[in-house]
């Protein structure tokens, strides 16, 4: 089994969810799909139609924007920021407008995944060489661990 299936498995159990619902809810609305492009040696996020026309992209700031994933509603998108040695998860609307940084705590946070419900937003935190699992409310700050610190487990950053 490849690795990034191996972390979708592992988000979806730490969410309640089976592996089908968390492919439903990162499906698009009226076909689009959120990428990832490259352009100059920069990363960014776009929305495209499923045939290849309408390229919209979303994020323009300095550094790197990776991993987007659709909310259940189709409205916004969470993705993961990097700049520097720190990556955070950022949330933005799918015209472009709305970005806001959902993650604050120092360190790296990456590879989001939204509840079905579309409340939380599980992800990767690491800090120093641990890596676990934590659940962050959309509507407030805080972040619950699902992993302990530190714990072994098939979580794996490599930039």
């Amino acid at each position: 089994m490849r690795a990034w299936r191996v972390r979708t498995i592992v988000f979806c159990c730490a969410l309640g969810l089976t592996v089908q619902s968390a492919a439903r809810s990162a499906a698009a609305p009226s076909s689009r799909l959120a990428v990832t492009t490259v352009d100059r040696g920069a990363m960014w996020v776009a929305v495209v139609n499923a045939d290849g026309s309408g390229l919209r992209r979303l994020t323009a700031a300095p550094g790197h924007s990776v991993t987007p994933v659709w909310a259940p509603d189709g409205r916004r998108l969470a993705y993961t920021h990097i700049e520097g040695s720190e990556s955070q998860i950022y949330l933005i609307n799918t015209d472009g407008t709305g970005r806001r940084r959902f993650t604050g705590s120092p360190g790296v946070a990456l590879l989001p995944a939204w509840s079905p419900d579309g409340t939380r937003i599980a992800f990767v935190r690491r800090l120093g060489s641990a890596s676990r699992i934590v659940v962050a409310n959309v509507d407030r700050p805080g972040e619950t661990a699902l992993t302990p610190e530190g714990a072994p487990g098939p979580v794996r950053h490599e930039c």
